[in-house]
């Protein structure tokens, strides 16, 4: 499980470097498949550590960020 999200946030930041602006979407979800609602989504921008970008999950435990 953890490699996965490992996997799915690298791929999400090597879109970053092609474009300025890129929206990163997914769904948060517990070690048996339950989405997890309300969950903090963070970023720290690789460049400046003190800048951080985040969100929170829904319901259904689906987040949107859009990172510069």
């Amino acid at each position: 499980m953890k490699s996965t999200i490992q996997l799915f946030f690298i791929i999400c930041f090597s879109q970053s470097f092609f474009a300025q602006n890129t929206t990163v979407t997914g769904i948060i979800k517990d070690k048996t498949g339950v989405p997890i609602v309300y969950a903090n989504v963070i970023f720290k921008a690789k460049d400046n550590l003190e800048t951080i970008f985040g969100t929170l999950t829904n319901e259904e435990g689906d987040f949107s960020v859009e990172l510069p």
